[in-house]
Order: structure tokens, then sequence, then C-alpha cells
């Protein structure tokens, strides 16, 4: 009974009611809203002229660690949000750092966490913890960031079940207007289209407020684009960088096709010895290679694109 008893108490959300359209987690009217959330580093509550209303404001700089939210304040309680879409209303400055953390609890009564962060650039997950880049589709405006924990929760953990939401931490820069749950739509597993009820949307003429879904889908088009470029990059079985020659044009430094790599090679050319003394050069409308060979390896010189002139007769040369 005692056990019972106490994970009922730290449980904030068990005992009200959530089948309405929506629960509310944190607004910044009011007396004193952080009341039951940790504070770290430059957060502070100022009136918004844009949105007309009182909003929190997070400057964290450069990092993402010093300046935090953090609800529950106790790490001993946790939040039972049953509704699996948490939307928070947020305004995100461009090129801003931000990390979003949050802390699940699935179907087999495991805790799983999952970031999302402005820094990362792929995702990526472990059977406890995952990694989302958060890719901010209206930089500087305001937002109704929308994320369908149901949807990720199968997508990252694989197919496990969302039960609750038991933790949410934000640090970074931003500011935040509200946070709140919402009820799956009649087709959870495509939530293309999210409904802010009348009571909570933005009101205001003068500022455009875009609303953005971060679910399943999401994370396979950012899977599908990091593929895309990475075998892009890596045509012809040469990756881009240290390893890869490169020729400097105009100023930039670019790396050199692997098709004209292949060209280029010989089968002796496949020695332990390095090369040294390499350079690249353009002539006419192609890349060919000028070096000395230590070892025997090496590229191999592409041919003259036209016969040599003798200096004395200006006369051309025949090839013997």
């Amino acid at each position: 009974m005692r056990n019972r008893s106490a994970k009922s108490h730290l449980q904030m959300f068990k005992n009200e009611y959530q089948g309405g359209s929506h629960v509310e987690v944190f607004s910044a009217q009011g007396r004193d809203p952080v009341s039951k959330w940790r504070l770290l580093g430059s957060v502070k509550k100022e009136y918004c002229r844009d949105i007309k209303g009182y909003v929190y404001v997070l400057e964290g700089g450069s990092s993402t660690t010093t300046t935090r939210m953090q609800f529950p304040k106790n790490e001993k309680a946790s939040l039972g949000l049953l509704q699996p879409l948490l939307v928070f209303q947020i305004m995100i400055p461009e090129e801003a750092r931000l990390a979003i953390e949050l802390l699940i609890l699935d179907g087999a009564g495991s805790r799983r966490r999952v970031q999302f962060s402005t820094s990362l650039k792929e995702v990526s997950a472990t059977p406890l913890n995952a990694r989302v880049p958060l890719v901010v589709t209206a930089g500087g405006q305001w937002l109704n960031l929308c994320l369908d924990l149901q949807s990720l929760t199968g997508k990252l953990f694989h197919r496990q079940v969302y039960k609750s939401l038991e933790g949410i931490s934000i640090g970074g820069n931003c500011k935040i207007r509200r946070i709140f749950t919402l009820k799956p739509s009649p087709t959870p597993s495509e939530q293309k289209f999210v409904e802010i009820p009348r009571g909570l949307v933005i009101s205001t003429d003068s500022v455009l407020v875009h609303t953005q879904i971060i679910d399943q889908t999401s994370c396979e088009s950012l899977a599908s684009s990091r593929h895309h470029q990475q075998q892009h990059s890596t045509a012809g079985g040469l990756r881009p960088g240290k390893h890869a020659p490169s020729h400097v044009a105009f100023g930039t430094k670019i790396d050199i096709p692997a098709h004209i790599l292949r060209h280029s090679l010989t089968p002796s050319s496949l020695s332990s010895e390095s090369l040294s003394d390499k350079s690249v050069s353009t002539v006419g409308d192609g890349i060919s290679f000028r070096e000395g060979v230590a070892s025997g390896r090496g590229l191999v010189p592409r041919p003259p694109l036209h016969p040599p002139v003798d200096p004395q007769t200006m006369k051309i040369q025949k090839n013997r």
C-alpha cells in the first residue's frame, strides 16, 4: 500500500482528467507558472508584443546545457501524460542552438530518452536512447512544434508502444508561450494535420504562426536525405576528404571526381608506397596529373591534347 501511494503521488498528472481535447503542461501566464519547474541559467519572463502575452525566454548562447527548463523539478517524480501529441508554442531564433529532451515510458515499462537538437545531423538510436535532428522550418517565427510521440516511439525503438510522457527538458535559446498535449488524430499512422484547440491558438493579426510535425515520416525523410548525400559523395567508391585528391579552383578546394581518378590509375599503381610531390592542373576541358612518383607508384599523366611542336622549326612533330 505504501509503495502504491508513493508511486501515485509522484505521477503529477495521473489523477487529472486526460480524456479531453488537450492537457495543458505549461503556460507563461499566471503568477508563478514555473513553480514546479527546475530552472538553470538565464531564464526569464517577459511580455512579448508580437503575440500580446507573456513568454519565458531562454538565452543559452552557444550551449544547450547551461540554460535549461526541466519538468518536473524533482527527478524522482514523473508526469504521467497519456496523450501522444506534444505541442510546444515556441519561437526559435534563426541559427540558434536548442535541445529538447523527453523521457518516455513504453508499453513494456521501460523508460526511453529522446533528444531533439539543432546541432544533430542524423538520426541515431540505441535500445534506450535516441537522438533526432531538430530541423526548424520557420526560424525566428512563432511555431506550433508538434512531436508525435506514438509514431516516434515505434520508429526509434523497434515498434515499441508509447504509454506516457514522464519528463521534459528544454535547453538553449528560445521563447516559450505554452506546452500542451493533444489527442491523436483518427489516422495516427499518418499525422499530417494537427488542429490546435480554439482556446490555445496564438491569436494575432501581425504574426504568422506555423505548425510543424515531427513524426516517423520526418525521421525517415532525414535518414533518406542523409543516405542520398552519402551515396552522392562516395560515388565511385572514393570518399571525399583527406583520402581523396583535391584541386583548388578559383580559391575553393574541391575533390577530384572519382571517375577521373579511375581512368588515371593503372594496375602497377597498387603499391604500398605513398605518393610524393604530386600536383594537379587543368588542361583543356579535363583534369591531368603531374607528379614525382616514389617507387614507381602514382597516377599516370594524361597524354598531351595536341601533338608536340619543334621549337626551332615551329613544325608539328610526327609521333613515331
